[in-house]
């Protein structure tokens, strides 16, 4: 089959069909956890869920392809990472993909002070000293996660400006510099003025404090300075053309594709919410996945019938499905989400129509409290440790903050085989935190104090991670 004979709606579904069995990999085992791709996938999928259906639901052939090339374009459009894979899945389909999107925006030579980021090279460090004391810099955030086999890490500075004139906003200037691949991590938290930037044939260097380092393989760099680069005025308001305003894809949708399209829109943002970190829930994902797998095929499907009594009696069909193999498990999420769809009052009256009507599953008696272990956990991974320090902000203080991703051992209730399990830790307050790269290196008998959902205290690897709240 040639490029051309490929449907641009078969790839945007595809890549549906190929994006859920993906992130159910992503969260499959807490010691795996990849973060990066449950953001880009369920992100891509966040704006394009609605677009499928709309391609899907069109009324000619040549509508449908047109429906679905945009959509394409503007999952591909979202950031590096779904370019680059939506060009590689759309062409190992036979769709050329890439030859349809603008060239990609090359990346800056030198940080420009518009948020853009920059690769660090040897020319940085002389750029940057030129526009910023980065002696009289403070950390700001800090964050370390591996990412597979590799560590990656982001650093944010605020950083006043190297001269001072009467024009400039009394605002210290963010720097943001992100690495991958890190070699060398030293944090200490009551070491946090002062940085140093430093690239070479060996890498990149970034000094925090006295004695912190992170050294990377590579290294990109964000400037964010209002100062340098202020928003643009624009004509006066009477002056401006009122802007064309098109209805959201979701808008354009009704009955019981709108329901379907709906669920499915809402599975993509719980899944998101795995991203974040805070109440990560990999059953939840998992069972997502497994519940609407299948969906790429079936919606090009359903929409297919030129009648639109079929159609509808279609989509019914297939939301009904999606309901009964997500089973026990996810019984009270469709009941909350069908319910929710029933009583908004933005849907369409035949959405909620529809929703009404559909047969929602008995919810299931809610299991015993899980007794819990005894005592703390034998071993843990260091997936992520993030650091925010004590900031005010438009004169409101904010306590620093930390947290942590620690990968478990199956609940000793759970098969010993199973899949490691991802707790989330988190604390506000004055804290101490101590930092080295050896805290990520495989699993350790952690030594924890606090309650489920935060830490007073975690020591790992023998105090490469050194943590201790209410200082």
């Amino acid at each position: 089959m040639g490029a051309s004979d490929v449907a641009a709606l078969t790839v945007l579904g595809a890549l549906l069909e190929r994006s859920l069995p993906r992130i159910a990999d992503a969260v499959a085992d807490a010691r795996r956890f990849d973060r990066e791709t449950v953001r880009a996938l369920s992100g891509a999928w966040d704006g394009g869920t609605f677009r499928l259906f709309l391609a899907a639901t069109a009324a000619t052939p040549r509508e449908r392809e047109r429906r679905a090339a945009e959509a394409l374009e503007m999952m591909a459009g979202r950031d590096v990472w779904c370019r680059a894979w939506a060009v590689e899945q759309a062409a190992a389909l036979g769709y050329p993909l890439g030859e349809r999107l603008p060239p990609a925006e090359p990346s800056p030579s030198s940080p420009d002070g518009l948020g853009r980021a920059a690769p660090v090279t040897y020319g940085t460090p002389a750029a940057l000293a030129a526009g910023y004391d980065l002696r009289a810099a403070e950390v700001r955030d800090l964050r370390v996660e591996r990412v597979g086999t590799r560590l990656t890490g982001l650093l944010s500075l605020s950083v006043p400006r190297a001269r001072r004139t009467g024009t400039a906003p009394p605002e210290a200037a963010r720097l943001v510099v992100e690495t991958r691949d890190l070699t060398e991590v030293r944090f200490d938290s009551d070491d946090l003025r002062g940085a140093a930037l430093d690239a070479g044939p060996d890498g990149v260097a970034i000094g925090i404090g006295a004695h912190g380092m992170l050294r990377a393989d590579a290294a990109t760099l964000r400037v964010d300075d209002p100062y340098r680069h202020p928003p643009a005025a624009g004509p006066p308001a009477d002056d401006r053309a009122a802007p064309r305003v098109s209805p959201e894809p979701e808008e354009r949708l009704d009955g019981a594709a709108r329901v379907a399209a709906t669920l499915l829109h809402a599975a993509m943002l719980d899944i998101r919410a795995a991203h974040r970190g805070h109440g990560a829930d990999q059953a939840l994902v998992r069972d997502l996945c497994r519940a609407f797998a299948g969906a790429g095929d079936y919606v090009p499907a359903a929409g297919s019938h030129p009648a639109e009594g079929r159609r509808d009696f279609a989509f019914r069909g297939l939301t009904a499905y999606w309901i009964r193999r997500g089973g026990p498990a996810l019984a009270s999420w469709f009941t909350t989400r069908v319910r929710e769809i029933a009583d908004s009052p933005y849907a369409p009256e035949a959405a909620r129509d529809e929703a009404r009507k559909l047969a929602l599953p008995p919810e299931p008696d809610r299991p015993p409290a899980r007794a819990p272990s005894a005592g703390p956990p034998t071993s843990a991974e260091l997936r992520l440790a993030a650091y925010t320090a004590e900031r005010t902000a438009g004169g409101v203080r904010r306590d620093a903050s930390a947290t942590f991703h620690l990968a478990l051992p199956p609940h000793p209730r759970d098969a010993p085989d199973g899949p490691w399990r991802l707790r989330v830790m988190r604390n506000d307050g004055p804290a101490a935190l101590r930092l080295r790269t050896e805290a990520f290196q495989g699993a350790a008998r952690p030594h924890l104090t606090g309650g489920e959902g935060t830490s007073r205290g975690l020591t790992l690897h023998e105090g490469a991670l050194s943590y201790s709240a209410g200082r």
